[in-house]
C-alpha cells in the first residue's frame, strides 16, 4: 500500500525519519517503487543483520550527530552518511531572569552544567549521571541540573 501511495502521488524521493527498524516498511516501499531514499537517523542503531540490509537500500543516510555517523560506518554501512546537527533558534533569555535562576541552581558560584530534554531511557541520563559524579570528585563546586517532562521525571 504504502509502494502505491509513493507511485500514485508521484513522489521523487522518500524521507524516512528515525532508524531503520521504525522507518522499514518506508524503505523497503521506496525501493520497490524505484525511488530514491533519505533515512534520517535520529537515535541510535543497533547494527543487525537487518538494519545493515535497510542500511543499504538507503540511498542516502543522515544523522543528528557525528557519533551516529561513526557507529554506522563502524557496522559497515557503506552507503553515504553525512552528519547534519539540529537547530532550534531559541528567543533571547531575559539576562535578570537567568541571573536569579542560575542563584537559585548555584547559590555559592562554581560550574553549572546543564540538559534539558525528554526524559526518556532511550536519552540515557544514567551516562549523565555518572559522569557527575565523576566530575564532583575533581570539581566539588560543579552542579547539575536535568530539565525536561517525560516518564523518568
Amino acid at each position: 500500500r504504502i509502494r502505491r501511495v509513493i507511485v500514485e502521488n508521484g513522489y521523487d524521493v522518500v524521507h524516512v525519519n528515525n532508524t531503520f527498524t521504525y522507518g522499514a516498511a518506508g524503505v523497503i516501499a521506496a525501493r520497490l517503487a524505484g525511488r530514491p531514499v533519505v533515512a534520517h537517523v535520529r537515535n541510535p542503531v543497533r547494527p543487525t543483520a537487518f538494519a545493515r540490509w535497510l542500511a543499504g537500500k538507503a540511498s542516502y543516510i543522515v544523522c543528528v550527530n557525528q557519533r551516529y555517523a561513526s557507529e554506522l560506518r563502524a557496522a559497515g554501512i557503506t552507503r553515504p552518511v553525512r552528519t547534519v546537527w539540529d537547530a532550534v533558534e531559541a528567543e533571547e533569555p531575559n539576562p535578570g531572569e537567568v541571573a536569579k535562576l542560575r542563584r537559585e541552581l548555584l547559590p555559592d558560584g562554581g560550574v553549572l552544567i546543564g540538559a534539558v530534554g525528554r526524559l526518556d531511557r532511550q536519552k540515557n541520563y544514567e551516562s549523565l549521571i555518572e559522569a557527575a559524579a565523576i566530575v564532583r570528585r575533581e570539581h566539588p563546586d560543579a552542579r547539575f541540573v536535568v530539565a525536561g517532562e517525560g516518564p523518568l521525571r
